[in-house]
């Protein structure tokens, strides 16, 4: 299946959260060779933060068993800390960071309030991790520079 990028043209939002799912899907399965989702603007990429951040929050927030809002606070934080560490990498690898936990955060939520969820969350949540950080070190050392924008 090829991979969707998302057109200025095609504005549709429900084109765009494909092209998310598509680009996380790959990123999961280790398949993801760095294509972006396009030429987002910088104001676009700091939205794109902004929503995987509340996304990452209530999450958190509604996940069963923590409504401690210093915990809250600190996975947010966390999260903000990680994807500034990616920046440095490139706008590509800071993109499919975002589709990633945009993606994935709300799927994980419901496995953990199926029965066997609060063991199967600690697997998962190594999965994405695993699957992020793989994803990251590959844009960032494309030997043709793809990973990272040279601007």
């Amino acid at each position: 299946m090829p991979p969707f990028t998302h057109s200025p043209r095609r504005n549709s939002l429900l084109e765009f959260l494909r092209t998310v799912a598509w680009h996380s899907w790959a990123i999961l399965r280790f398949k993801h060779q760095g294509e972006g989702l396009g030429k987002l603007t910088r104001r676009q990429q700091a939205w794109l933060i902004m929503v995987a951040t509340l996304v990452v929050v209530t999450a958190t927030y509604l996940a069963p068993g923590i409504k401690d809002a210093k915990h809250i606070a600190l996975t947010g934080l966390w999260f903000v800390a990680l994807t500034m560490m990616i920046k440095p990498s490139g706008p590509r690898a800071l993109e499919g960071w975002t589709c990633l936990f945009l993606v994935t955060e709300p799927v994980c939520l419901v496995i953990r309030y199926l029965p066997a969820g609060g063991a199967l969350d600690p697997v998962l949540s190594a999965w994405v991790l695993g699957a992020g950080i793989f994803f990251v070190w590959r844009c960032d050392t494309r030997k043709d520079g793809a990973g990272r924008d040279q601007a």
